[in-house]
């Protein structure tokens, strides 16, 4: 009976590495379960087809850049956050996929969630950022942000491997961020 146990996991092991070796012949990742998804959701939006191309070589740059998978049209998830991209000849990001607004939602920023913006006050595509992790933006320009953490939480940021400054405690929020350029990392999770 021992050896049929064993059979049957190197079996499953075997089926399971199979189906892992599929997912991961993509070159970004994506939420697959229906490729057509994300087409038709720009379609009912509006969106063009150039516009939806567009946006979707948007959405497969954040991707490889955060290393996440598409849930929506124009949202990443990774690790601990979430980018919402701006759609089409729009000002602000609005959440399409997995963040569902809530009650404290702040600039469409959700409850327990450090925001920075591309843009001045709150505009341009949002990174939402949850985990005590440290988020690297070199590829990002940030310009604003709101800190929806717990009260009197704060955000460290870094310019390299220096310590740079802290952000307001939660909850508040910098519709212009100071000196944004310089900062290169953010730690959302300190308090003192």
């Amino acid at each position: 009976m021992k050896f049929r146990f064993s059979a049957i996991t190197v079996l499953a092991a075997a089926v399971l590495a199979l189906v892992g070796m599929g997912s991961t012949a993509s070159a970004v990742p994506r939420d697959h379960a229906d490729p057509t998804s994300y087409a038709a959701q720009a379609r009912s939006l509006g969106l063009t087809t150039g516009q939806a191309d567009q946006l979707q070589a948007r959405v497969d740059r954040e991707a490889r850049q955060t290393g996440g998978r598409q849930v929506a049209v124009n949202e990443v998830q990774y690790d601990g956050g979430a980018t919402v991209l701006t759609l089409p000849g729009q000002k602000y990001a609005r959440s399409l996929g997995s963040v569902t607004p809530a009650s404290g939602t702040l600039h469409r920023c959700p409850p327990g969630y450090f925001c920075i913006y591309t843009a001045v006050n709150y505009q341009g595509n949002m990174h939402m950022l949850y985990h005590c992790n440290t988020y690297y933006l070199t590829p990002y320009v940030w310009a604003s942000y709101l800190n929806n953490q717990t009260a009197g939480v704060k955000a460290r940021y870094y310019a390299g491997h220096t310590f740079y400054g802290f952000s307001r405690a939660a909850v508040s929020s910098e519709p212009a961020a100071p000196e944004g350029d310089t900062v290169t990392s953010i730690m959302p999770c300190y308090r003192r």
